[in-house]
């Protein structure tokens, strides 16, 4: 028993010192790299600076860089040093499982190809360059190709260090850990994602090229995304797929972000920088109830055309706080000054105007789902009236009635939905 012991520690020796003579020549021959990149060059490139492996099926590599293209989209991903383990056994299934991936300092680029029924013009100058793809290369017609593709399983992906992800015309600088399982199927397969954690601080984030958040941010939670096409579901699309539970605290330099759910209600729009922070709960389109957030802005400004106010104050944001399926905002102002279609006379000024709004927590809209249906609740302290000729508009031009001047005070409240209205205004 003993000597069969000892042979078997032998062939096994012998078997890990030829696998690190062997593998490791070969890891680190161009003639490897050759090989890999002339399987499918016009879909995917990759090149390491160096590569290692201590033990069978585990490899080390630094300097990787990986390129390459679907049907649709293009895409990059470099990462200084990496690690993961491949399982053999499974290749015979056509499926690669790859698992303890990681990565420190990984960045990742994915822009898309042009395409005749989708104008890119406006913001095409905001993508991300991606290394040895042409640009101005067209989408490639779907070919549905016989047989299933290849399955693809990425297990306990941890990404540290300093990232950067830069998505269409988003641009993100991270800093902390990144954690996910992937799973995708070759062949317009659907894509998936589960046990993602992020812990974060955000560097910076641009849309545009605008600054949006500014630096010293965190973000902490969870997230995962159900299976879907991603040929099928593009863009804004792929958020119908999303669940997320973080919490947030980042300074924030543009208050665009929330015309998208603003914009649905009148044409609503807010503008204006300051400190975003509390909870998210986000499942498959719609803010859930736990969300809690409150904007704390140094600037505020509020379109509701054809009126605007402007100044400073606080913006919350709860879901299901009292009426299940919807979402709350209220603004909050400090000091303001109120408009009327761009003139520059003020309506009014003061402090401690209050405009509560509640609408559907969906924030992604089907195309059968009707837009605009919201109540709005504003009231108005007494506030300072600088000059009645602000008010001119309010009198019907047959009246030929002209306000030379004047000045006052102005309180009241208002309440309105999509097919009432309820004013008791009062302008002394």
């Amino acid at each position: 028993m003993k000597k069969i012991l000892i042979r078997i520690v032998g062939i096994l020796a012998i078997f890990e010192i030829a696998w690190l003579v062997l593998a490791n020549i070969a890891l680190n021959l161009p003639l490897t790299q050759e090989l890999v990149n002339k399987h499918k060059p016009e879909k995917y490139a990759v090149r390491w600076d160096r590569a290692w492996s201590w033990y069978p099926l585990r490899v080390h590599a630094r300097g990787i860089a990986a390129t390459g293209q679907t049907a649709s989209q293009q895409w990059q991903a470099d990462a200084p040093g990496a690690a993961a383990s491949v399982s053999v056994l499974p290749l015979l299934m056509r499926t690669v499982r790859i698992s303890g991936v990681e990565a420190r300092d990984a960045e990742f680029r994915l822009r898309p190809r042009s395409r005749p029924d989708k104008d890119y013009g406006p913001i095409r100058e905001f993508f991300p360059p991606i290394r040895d793809r042409d640009p101005d290369l067209p989408a490639a017609p779907k070919a549905k190709k016989a047989g299933d593709g290849w399955k693809i399983l990425v297990d306990d992906i941890k990404a540290s260090g300093s990232h950067e992800v830069w998505i269409y015309q988003v641009r993100a600088a991270l800093s902390g850990e990144l954690v996910a399982d992937v799973s995708y199927t070759t062949r317009g397969g659907p894509f998936s994602l589960s046990g993602g954690k992020a812990d974060v601080e955000v560097g910076s984030l641009q849309i545009n090229a605008e600054e949006a958040v500014s630096p010293g941010g965190t973000l902490e939670g969870s997230f995962e995304m159900a299976p879907f096409v991603p040929s099928e579901h593009r863009g804004l699309k792929a958020l119908a797929f999303l669940t997320a539970d973080a919490t947030l605290d980042l300074p924030v330099d543009s208050l665009d972000f929330l015309d998208v759910y603003l914009r649905r209600i009148n044409g609503m729009e807010v503008d204006g920088k300051g400190t975003w922070q509390g909870r998210l709960n986000y499942e498959k389109g719609n803010i859930t109830t736990g969300t809690d957030m409150v904007v704390s802005a140094s600037e505020l400004i509020l379109n509701a055309s054809p009126y605007k106010v402007q100044g400073t104050g606080d913006i919350s944001i709860r879901a299901g706080s009292e009426v299940p399926d919807t979402l709350d905002l209220h603004f909050g102002f400090g000091t303001l000054a109120a408009f009327h279609d761009g003139s520059e006379t003020a309506l009014f000024t003061g402090e401690k105007l209050d405009i509560g709004i509640r609408g559907s927590n969906r924030l992604l809209l089907d195309e059968k789902r009707h837009t605009g249906n919201a109540s709005f609740v504003v009231d108005i302290p007494t506030v300072s009236v600088p000059d009645l000729r602000a008010y001119q508009y309010l009198l019907p031009e047959k009246w030929q009635i002209l306000l030379n001047g004047g000045s006052g005070e102005l309180s009241g409240r208002a309440e309105m939905s999509s097919t009432d209205l309820t004013a008791d205004l009062r302008l002394v």
